[in-house]
């Protein structure tokens, strides 16, 4: 499989935590702080591992059974918005920062160099970067207080602002909620 890129956590449990704080101003402008922290356990299976400094990911040729050590992912959001410019309209600015330490290999047995399958690129530490604007409506502001289902619309715009070994692009989005 060239190119076989594990998605997600790779079969392993993780412990995930954080928090939040946020202030009002005034009834009409917030703003505050995210953070969320992801440790993954690792996990020991086959995987395909760097033989020689010069390999590059894209093709690993060896497969051999391997304990994977996952690092600390660390997740903050500062943002400031108004809560209501008019009845029901809101926006904000956040800006997100990822960061994710180094992932090790651990081998098992003596065939291949642990050093050297330490050196792939994709176990190394990444972090992103960016700003969100969003722009939405609460529905919710029009309705009574028994209604069980109070719509939310919102349009967002995310730019990247720095990414090592990441990928990130402009995007544009809308998201539909409806709370209860």
């Amino acid at each position: 499989k060239v190119l076989s890129v594990p998605f997600g956590t790779d079969g392993s449990l993780g412990l995930t935590f954080g928090g939040s704080f946020c202030l009002n101003w005034w009834n009409c402008l917030k703003g505050g702080i995210k953070a969320d922290f992801l440790q993954l356990f690792g996990n020991s299976r086959p995987r395909r591992i760097k033989t020689n400094t010069d390999q590059t990911d894209l093709l690993l040729l060896e497969k051999t059974e391997v304990r994977k050590t996952y690092g600390f992912t660390q997740h903050f959001t500062l943002f400031v918005g108004a809560a209501k410019l008019v009845k029901g309209l809101f926006c904000d600015v956040s800006y997100e920062h990822w960061r994710h330490n180094d992932d090790t290999l651990s081998l098992f047995g003596n065939a291949n160099s642990e050093a050297i399958a330490n050196t792939a690129v994709s176990l190394e530490e990444w972090s992103l970067n960016n700003f969100q604007f969003n722009l939405g409506y609460d529905f919710g502001c029009h309705c009574e207080s028994e209604t069980k289902l109070k719509p939310k619309l919102s349009v967002f715009y995310r730019l990247p602002i720095k990414a090592r070994r990441g990928i990130m692009g402009n995007f544009f989005g809308a998201q539909l909620s409806f709370e209860f």
